[in-house]
């Protein structure tokens, strides 16, 4: 679905992107919350959006005239957009397989 969504045209891509990673993440949270739904779709939705994001920049890095060298040089905002996504990875992974330890009341 978010490589679908990055198919859309590229100055609103990553708009549409955001905006639809907004939606689903938050219904699905909401749907765990009050219906009681298994969180393992929410989980895996936002982490999927994280990676594919994060595969998404790097390549848009990488594919400017500086190459690898942007990646060293690149303003402090753009390396905390990938600290961002780093984070996001991790506790998304750490959360879903420690469900039980985190949220004990599951």
């Amino acid at each position: 679905l978010w490589v679908l969504i990055l198919r859309c045209p590229k100055t609103k891509g990553e708009c549409y992107l955001s905006i639809a990673h907004s939606v689903i993440v938050t219904y699905s949270s909401l749907a765990c919350i009050f219906r009681g739904d298994d969180t393992a779709f929410s989980c895996a939705a936002s982490v999927s959006f994280f990676v594919v994001d994060a595969i998404d920049m790097y390549f848009k890095d990488l594919a400017k005239e500086e190459g690898q060298a942007l990646l060293t040089a690149m303003p402090m905002s753009r390396k905390m957009d990938y600290l961002h996504h780093v984070l996001g990875v991790t506790f998304g992974l750490v959360e879903h397989y420690y469900e039980n330890d985190v949220c004990p009341a599951h």
